[in-house]
């Protein structure tokens, strides 16, 4: 072989060697970003970020909280794994989380879409329509439920609008759970019956949906007289 051939043939070894040892590296993405929408001030809430790297390097996480709280890199994490952290906000507002991500090799991605959280006290939402019989008598006692959902998971109390007397506050009941009370039709009518709902800090929801509710005499009797 010629030496100019064997130079050749070296010079191709090397090229092919190095092109292989020099693998150009890739930042990782960025970070996907999960947690709460809604949080009462003080209480402590949990993200996830969560970001791949192409070279399968571990990842390092910075979160930008939105609240002014000093930009840190995490510890590293394995590609694809999930970091959580939890943050506290101590006063209301709409706070904007995002992140980045780097890789063992200092590459770094560009920041994440943002999440919002809004922080503050919120009253109940506005309760389901009362349910319960609708064709009554006068002097007997009917049964009477109500629900509402508070958005920040807080206990509920409700008042009942009977078509014709407010009733008093009933007792707190967790969110989402049926409230039951029993009411007595004294006279003759069409009463339109609706709730709201009040939270342990006196916040007070919308009126509800109106639930139709016709009283009839117990034995026979003249026709009805129209109330609510």
């Amino acid at each position: 072989m010629s030496k100019l051939l064997r130079f050749a043939v070296v010079a191709a070894s090397l090229m092919a060697f190095g092109g292989a040892g020099c693998k150009k590296n890739s930042a990782p993405d960025a970070p996907q970003v999960q947690g709460p929408s809604l949080a009462k001030p003080g209480a402590t809430l949990t993200f996830g970020f969560t970001s791949t790297d192409p070279d399968g390097n571990d990842v390092w996480y910075m979160v930008s909280w939105g609240d002014g709280t000093p930009l840190e890199w995490s510890s590293g994490r394995p590609s694809g794994g999930q970091y959580v952290q939890t943050h506290v906000y101590p006063d209301s507002g709409a706070y904007f989380i995002k992140a980045k991500a780097k890789d063992s090799n200092e590459a770094e991605s560009g920041w994440s879409d943002s999440i919002q959280v809004a922080v503050g006290y919120l009253p109940p939402n506005t309760p389901f329509r009362p349910s319960g019989p609708t064709t009554c008598t006068t002097g007997v006692a009917y049964t009477y439920s109500a629900r509402a959902i508070h958005p920040l998971g807080d206990n509920v109390a409700f008042q009942i609008y009977w078509g014709d007397t407010l009733g008093d506050w009933g007792y707190m009941v967790p969110s989402g759970d049926l409230y039951t009370t029993t009411h007595v039709f004294d006279t003759l009518g069409t009463y339109m019956i609706a709730v709201r709902a009040r939270d342990e800090r006196g916040l007070v929801s919308g009126w509800s949906d109106s639930l139709k509710v016709t009283v009839g005499p117990t034995h026979g009797g003249s026709g009805l007289e129209p109330h609510g």
